[in-house]
């Protein structure tokens, strides 16, 4: 037998084992009610991963295989580390998140082959020196926790993975030894200064999202490895003109910043598959060369139309443009046969291009604009499932009497709230 599972079963202890069972490799007793684990637990001597998450252990089992290599004990509500912890050799991969820590004890500093290490959602305050003896560590995580400092990481030379998100961090020490980083999440902490982050230029990944930074500066854009790329809820006035050099970025998400004026150099980011600029002060914003735009968001901006030749974005599946001030709808975008997420919500747009009954839209949201009339291909358009259009109508279609007697709708929910006259079980008020 490899694998046992034996998660939520409301066990309280370790279940006897057959001999059978002895043998296994892997043991999932996840969600259960078990405060603390038998010494026979031993037995299990080709056992290599152990999993206990979700108990309500207070402190690590004091006898554990010696042949485990991956241990979690995520959820419980461990408070302190014991020494026994050392004696597993063969440990690679400990999670002790959600727990309630709030130091890291000397003895996980000293587990000699420990290559992955999970200790978010304590209440860790500081990080002790010690930590950077853990010198084959390539993952380290400590989110939601209340750090300061992190000084003992930059030791840490075998780092690709380092989670840092919900701290109390202000400044980032020198990164020169951690060139092996490939995905650094900073985000919501106090940071304003980016100085040391261009070093690391193996980067695939940075999120930096909700702290301080307020320019996209043009060192950033030497990180010629990133795809993946978050500046989300900063205070980014300023982006460099060198953007176009992150040729390998997919996912870039700006939003909720202070950015009216994007480089030509964006154009040259074409293996863009998501992109995000919502909640900023663009008025305009070219995409023609981005082809491979699968989602766009220009959500909450101050643009009076639909960007220009943005039926060239033929893999285009979802676009939301809503809470701007367009009037009206090209009808270009009736050419996106992959489009279907279209949101024009909180706009001023009286009238909806016919052009629409020949797209693929399966999602339509135009609630809170000036339409007077129900658009005729929102009534029979046979591939709408949901459209949403209430606080808007003012003078009802002719057509719409027809439409709430038949039965033979598509469309399983269409929200004019309101507005409507009439009742029909098709309708979601």
């Amino acid at each position: 037998m490899h694998t046992l599972n034996m998660s939520d079963k409301k066990l309280f202890e370790l279940p006897c084992l057959t001999n059978n069972e002895l043998t296994l490799c892997n043991l999932i007793l996840s969600d259960n009610l078990i405060t603390n684990v038998c010494e026979n637990i031993t037995n299990l001597t080709n056992l290599k991963s152990l999993n206990l998450n979700s108990n309500n252990l207070s402190e690590i089992p004091q006898k554990l295989p010696e042949t485990l290599e991956t241990l979690f004990l995520s959820k419980n509500k461990i408070t302190t580390i014991q020494e026994n912890i050392i004696f597993i050799n063969s440990l690679t991969n400990l999670n002790l998140s959600h727990n309630k820590l709030n130091e890291i004890s000397m003895y996980i500093c000293i587990i000699p082959n420990l290559k992955k290490l999970d200790l978010s959602h304590n209440t860790i305050t500081t990080l002790p020196d010690e930590l950077a003896y853990l010198g084959q560590l390539t993952s380290l995580k400590l989110g939601h926790n209340k750090l300061e400092t992190i000084t003992p990481i930059m030791q840490m030379n075998n780092l690709k993975t380092l989670c840092l998100k919900h701290n109390y961090i202000k400044t980032i020490p020198n990164l020169n030894l951690l060139t092996k980083m490939k995905h650094l999440n900073l985000s919501f902490n106090y940071i304003n200064e980016l100085y040391e982050i261009p070093k690391l230029t193996k980067l695939s990944t940075l999120i930096l999202s909700n702290n301080n930074i307020f320019s996209l500066s043009k060192k950033l854009t030497k990180l010629t490895k990133l795809t993946h790329l978050n500046f989300s809820n900063n205070k980014i006035n300023k982006i460099s003109k060198n953007l176009g050099e992150l040729k390998n970025l997919r996912v870039l998400n700006l939003s909720s910043n202070q950015i009216s004026f994007l480089p030509d150099s964006l154009q040259q980011l074409n293996k863009l598959v998501y992109f995000s600029i919502s909640c900023n002060f663009l008025k305009d914003i070219v995409i023609d060369n981005l082809h491979q735009i699968v989602y766009l968001n220009l959500r909450n901006n101050k643009m009076s139309s639909i960007p220009k030749n943005i039926d060239k974005l033929q893999n285009l599946k979802y676009f939301d443009i809503s809470a701007n001030t367009l009037t009206i709808i090209d009808e270009k975008i009736s050419n996106i046969k992959t489009l279907k997420y279209l949101h024009l919500s909180h706009n001023f747009i009286n009238t909806l291009p016919e052009s629409l009954i020949n797209s693929n839209i399966k999602v339509l949201s135009i609630n809170n604009n000036k339409l007077k009339t129900l658009p005729n291909f929102i009534i029979y358009k046979p591939n709408l499932k949901l459209c949403c259009i209430n606080n808007n109508i003012k003078y009802l279609n002719p057509n719409i009497n027809t439409y709430l007697e038949s039965n033979n709708t598509n469309i399983n929910i269409i929200n004019i709230r309101y507005q409507l006259k009439y009742h029909n079980n098709n309708i979601c008020y």
